[in-house]
Parts: C-alpha cells; structure tokens; sequence
C-alpha cells in the first residue's frame, strides 16, 4: 500500500486569496477616507469663529502687548451640522495649561460660546492683537485662522506680567 503525499499547495492557495482579499479592502478604505478629507471644505469656511472678550495684561511701552490669559470665541455653524469641533491656541505654556475648546455639537445656524485659558502674548500690529488659531470639525479640514483682537474688548487684569 502507498502512501500518498498530503498536498499543501491548497492551504496555501487560500491563505494568499485571504491576502490579497485583504489588502485590497484596506487599500480601499484608505482611498476612499483620503478623498472625503479631500471632498471636506476648510473648517474657516464651514465655521464662523469671532473673538467676543478676553482677558489679559497689557504691558510694554504705551501697551504694546498683551498676554491673553482667557480668550473668548463664537463660533457659528454656516456649512451644516458641525461635530467635534476643535480649535487650538497651540503648544501649552506649562503642565496645567491645555490651550484648547472642544465643541461636540453645533447645529448649522447655531452660535455658541467658548472660553480659552492660555499664556499668550502677542504685539500690536496696525491697531490689533493678531491671535493664529487651528480649528477643524469632522466636517471641515483644518485651517489656521487669524483673529484681530481690538485692544477695547480686552479686559485688563494687572498683575500677572512679571
């Protein structure tokens, strides 16, 4: 009686169609999630972000400077339902500073309110504070956008420049 010899070939055969299968899905996938970001307006066209009050030290010659230590925003909806929106004040000037607001929700029409705690200082230039924000939602891709901050809507806290 022979033995016959067990054939391999087949499991493999399936295992590289089971491969190939996916890497197919995955490359997909990645296509299709790159072009909706592509397909997503910049978030400073699907939101309306206006500086509304903050607080800060003025400080320097004639008031030159500001350090901003509560800034505050509107946002506003105009491309449709906003959700997770984001806006960064960028890198944290120490541990306990997290300069950033989370939104989860805004329905498009709708303003809401927020409130940034930070240490950013900036220069008076042409009559304005000039902050650069990054904002993006899951609607919109993220655009830096900048703010003029009129020196009026700063509300002066001596004290905290050293």
């Amino acid at each position: 009686m022979k033995r016959r010899k067990k054939s391999h070939a087949k499991p493999i055969a399936v295992l590289l169609i089971v491969m190939f299968t996916l890497v197919i899905i995955i490359a997909v996938a990645l296509n299709k999630s790159n072009q909706s970001n592509q397909n997503k307006p910049p978030a400073d066209k699907y939101l309306k972000i206006q500086h509304t009050k903050s607080i800060g030290e003025f400080y320097g010659d004639q008031n030159s400077s500001v350090l901003i230590k509560i800034l505050g925003l509107n946002i506003t909806a105009l491309g449709g339902n906003a959700y997770d929106i984001w806006i960064d004040l960028g890198t944290p000037q120490s541990d306990t500073e997290y300069p950033y607001a989370h939104v989860s929700d805004l329905p498009k029409g709708n303003s809401t309110e927020v409130q940034i705690t930070t240490s950013y200082s900036t220069e008076l230039e042409n009559g304005f504070f000039p902050v650069y924000i990054d904002v993006w939602c899951n609607e919109a891709k993220i655009a830096s956008v900048l703010l003029l901050l009129n020196p009026n809507d700063i509300v002066h806290i001596p004290g905290t420049v050293y």
